[in-house]
């Protein structure tokens, strides 16, 4: 069950609902071998059956925190490898996946074709948004895009 959502995780920002009606089957499926499952039949707490195998739980996935990493890899396929046919699709990517992206990547300007300038944190891991927000709020929200600092 869980590798037919995992192709939707790939590319989509689901809502909590979603997550939460996948994780209602899969408790069900687990406990009582059916689509119903009552509170008497849960043995482990939803969280604790998630966690890896080597520190006690069943190792299945905790589908929101995927969904958060499928979407940043999105993210990593946009500023890498541009050339890729769905690399600009025009996804966007939820803050959560921006975050994780921004935490674990540094990005460098070099000649600019890859970065923002006024939306990638780029200047020791901070944009300019961080830096300078009075000066971002002259820029017009359709510049901020652009490659190019005009």
């Amino acid at each position: 069950m869980t590798a037919s959502v995992i192709y939707h995780l790939l590319a989509l920002d689901l809502e909590p609902w979603f997550f939460q009606a996948v994780d209602k089957l899969r408790r069900s499926f687990l406990w009582a071998g059916h689509s119903e499952a009552n509170g008497g039949n849960c043995m482990v707490a939803w969280h604790l059956v998630c966690m890896p195998r080597d520190l006690g739980g069943l190792g299945l996935h905790n589908l929101r925190l995927l969904n958060t990493a499928l979407c940043a890899k999105w993210v990593w396929i946009s500023k890498t490898d541009s050339e890729k046919p769905w690399a600009n699709m025009g996804l966007t990517a939820s803050a959560d996946a921006l975050g994780l992206f921004n935490a674990s990547v540094r990005l460098s300007v070099g000649d600019g074709a890859s970065v923002l300038f006024w939306e990638d944190p780029w200047i020791g891991g901070l944009n300019v948004a961080a830096i300078a927000p009075a000066i971002l709020a002259m820029v017009k929200p359709r510049f901020r895009r652009r490659r190019t600092v005009l």
